[in-house]
C-alpha cells in the first residue's frame, strides 16, 4: 500500500528533479507551486481510491 502511494510520487519527482534545459515551468515562478498542488493532488486522489477500494473489499 505504501508503495501504491509513493511510487508515482517518487517518479515525477525524479523526473523533474534532472538537471536539463527546456524543463516546463522551470522559469515561471510558479513552477514549483504548480508541481506541489499537483503531487498533492495525486496523493489525495490515491488515498481516497484506496479508501474506497479498501471499504468495498471489507465484509
Amino acid at each position: 500500500m505504501v508503495t501504491a502511494i509513493f511510487l508515482p510520487l517518487s517518479f515525477i519527482t525524479g523526473l523533474l528533479g534532472i538537471n536539463v534545459g527546456g524543463i516546463p515551468g522551470a522559469s515561471s515562478e510558479w513552477g514549483f507551486i504548480t508541481v506541489s498542488i499537483f503531487l498533492a493532488a495525486i496523493v489525495s486522489l490515491e488515498l481516497l481510491f484506496l479508501y474506497y477500494f479498501l471499504k468495498k473489499s471489507q465484509f
